[in-house]
Formats: structure tokens, sequence, C-alpha cells
């Protein structure tokens, strides 16, 4: 096999890193029910209402899923603790595919920084004009490298 450069930095989820972006097609199983993407997955994780969760789970773009997420009434404690807890399982659920698993893993010791120009301090890093000077909490890329360094701890 041969040797993978050493990567000291992901900055931002788009063309080779696309696959650790939650909008990737990445057809995944969490609680029983597939999802074309992280995203919609993550996004039924706002109810817990089982048809509202088959609901999202019928549209494939991501960005449609997302929208009727937003329309949810939210699960209790979605905003303080659920919504990390119900990203952690998404991908773990997403880098169960023995591909993408691999790829994630390949990303070695590198930072991963959901960087981003649409304002999401919370899972990313927003470089544009108003946040460039503030990092953003960069979650999403925390869960992943936390998710990477378990899944290497692996024999």
């Amino acid at each position: 096999m041969p040797e993978l450069p050493i990567l000291d930095l992901v900055d931002g989820f788009d063309r080779e890193w696309w696959f650790l972006s939650n909008f990737a097609f990445s057809p995944l199983l969490w609680e029983g029910v597939w999802y074309a993407t992280a995203e919609a997955a993550f996004a039924a994780g706002k109810t817990v209402d089982p048809a509202l969760r088959l609901w999202i789970s019928q549209v494939v773009p991501p960005r449609e899923a997302k929208r009727r997420g937003r329309q949810l009434a939210l699960r209790p404690q979605w905003d303080t603790s659920h919504r990390y807890a119900v990203m952690r399982q998404v991908l773990r659920a997403k880098f169960t595919d023995p591909g993408l698993r691999t790829r994630l893993i390949n990303t070695g010791a590198a930072l991963l920084v959901e960087s981003n120009t649409w304002c999401d301090t919370q899972w990313g890093s927003c470089v544009c004009q108003r946040h460039r000077a503030t990092p953003g909490h960069n979650h999403l890329g925390r869960m992943l490298m936390a998710l990477r360094d378990a899944l290497t701890a692996v024999p």
C-alpha cells in the first residue's frame, strides 16, 4: 500500500473532502430508518415522532431535509444536549460504511475544520467578513476527529 502524505489541516468539507460533509450523499441506517444523508438523519433526530422521522427520510436533497427539520417542534433538551448526542450517533452510523470509514481514518491526525461562509459558528467555523475574527466552535469537525480517533484505536 502506498504511503499517504502527511496532512495537517482539512479546511472545509468540499471537493475531495466532501465526504465529510453532512450534505454528502451517504446512505445510512439510524434508529431503524434509512436516510440519504447525515443531514437528513440529524434533522429527523430533532423529533421523537416516528411519522415525522419517516417524512424527513423520504427526501433525498439534504437542503430539503434540513428545511423539514426546521419545521419541527424540537424534542426536549435539544438545544442543551440532545443535538450533540444525535450528531455523534449519526456520524457513527454514517462511517460504518467501509469506504467512508477508510477515508476518515486516512485523514490521519489532520485538524478537521468545517469552514463555511454561511455563518455556522456552532457546527463549523465561518470565514465570512462578520465572523472571520471569531473562530467557530467547529463541533462537527471535533466530532469527526473524535470518531476518527476511536476508529483507529480499534484493532
